[in-house]
């Protein structure tokens, strides 16, 4: 838990001083624990009273997240941070509930996973190399991150230890900030109300180095009063 409270702290002092922020803890359930505010005590003293239990709902805070940022969020760019070893149990939401939940908002999720715990008993199995190989469980761990983050044009992050933090809350922080809006003309003008499915490819620097946009996979088109909602 100390991993986890260092982690949003580094985030906490890299964000813009307009920004707002909530916490929610999630053990067995998800729970808010602070609603939005400015206020970095506020904050501080609710991530130091979070206490590790119990089983972890990991679906059912993201979930939860996008739902608390959509409805109560000020600001129209908005992001949800999980901090987390990525295992999920005992969530009432399903995968696939929180997926569909993610396309209709406008959240990106940004992730740390500290998943290499899950598998300590397979630590170092690659002897005398300093590599370790990735087991079952922590595998299970990162495909979910990484889907929770793709279809919401986040990113997920991996810190072997806690000196990896400070990088990547900037790192965080500093694409929270600059980022573009992109507009675009459908081949599709249907407003029926489906998913559509969206790429974005750039052009190479003028060195030849590869550029990549990390955007949202897709939208919802906008549906007519009359339009059938889509299955």
């Amino acid at each position: 838990m100390n991993t986890v409270i260092a982690a949003a702290l580094r985030l906490i002092r890299e964000s813009h001083q307009d920004d707002e922020v909530f916490i929610i803890e999630f053990k067995s359930e998800a729970e808010l624990v602070q609603d939005f505010t400015k206020n970095v005590d506020e904050i501080e003293d609710a991530l130091q009273d979070l206490v590790a239990h119990g089983q972890t709902a990991l679906l059912d805070a993201v979930y939860l997240a996008v739902e608390h940022a959509q409805k109560h969020g000020k600001h129209r760019r908005k992001a949800v941070v999980l901090i987390t070893d990525g295992e999920e149990r005992d969530s009432y939401y399903t995968e696939k509930q929180v997926m569909e939940a993610l396309r209709e908002s406008d959240a990106q999720v940004y992730i740390i996973g500290f998943t290499q715990g899950l598998d300590m008993d397979r630590y170092n199995i690659f002897k005398g190399t300093g590599k370790r190989r990735i087991g079952r469980r922590e595998k299970r761990a990162r495909n979910l991150l990484e889907e929770l983050a793709q279809v919401s044009g986040g990113r997920v992050f991996y810190p072997e230890n806690l000196s990896e933090l400070d990088p990547i809350a900037q790192t965080i922080a500093r694409e929270l900030r600059t980022q573009y809006i992109v507009g675009y003309y459908p081949t599709n003008a249907q407003r029926d109300g489906t998913w559509r499915s969206v790429r974005v490819d750039i052009n190479p620097d003028e060195k030849g180095n590869k550029r990549i946009a990390r955007t949202r996979s897709g939208y919802y088109a906008t549906a007519s009063p009359d339009a059938k909602k889509p299955r």
